[in-house]
Order: C-alpha cells, then structure tokens, then sequence
C-alpha cells in the first residue's frame, strides 16, 4: 500500500503490481497447506453445514464477474429447493 500511494513510475508500478500478486498467490498456498495439514490431523472433526446451491452459484457468478469483462450466464437457478452439505 506504501509503494502504491507513492509516485512510481510506469515499469516501477508493473513490478509493485506482479509482487503484490505474488503475494497473493503465496498466502493462497499457505492458507490451503495449512488447511491439508489440519486435515490429516486425526482429532480432526468436520463441522458441515447446508448451503443453499441457488445463492452459492449466484454469488459466485457475480464474484467472477467483477474479474472479466467477458458476460457469465447462470441457467437454470431454479434450484431454490437444492441444498449442499459443506465444511
């Protein structure tokens, strides 16, 4: 954020921008190795609950939305009645 608010330069701004995307990637893999490493703990239990798969796809379609101009169609949302059991 530092690096972003001051005055960079056009290839200075590109480098910020790819390490803060590293960045992200990384604490991304982090995040999922810490999450097998709980898995495979034996004391482990899953807590699940039910989701409803209508509201899941559709925010998601529009999480997905805001990262591509490309159009993203959700057909056939008439699942109201679907539900999904997650952890």
């Amino acid at each position: 954020d530092l690096l972003a608010d001051s005055s960079l330069n056009e290839q200075q701004t590109k480098y910020v921008n790819s390490i803060v995307e590293d960045i992200d990637e990384m604490e991304e893999m982090v995040e999922e190795l810490l999450y097998y490493a709980k898995m495979e703990r034996p004391e482990t239990e899953l807590r699940t609950e039910s989701l409803e798969l209508n509201s899941l796809l559709l925010d998601l379609k529009d999480k997905w939305q805001q990262e591509t101009p490309l159009p993203i169609t959700v057909k056939d949302t008439d699942c109201k009645e679907a539900q999904i059991k997650t952890d």
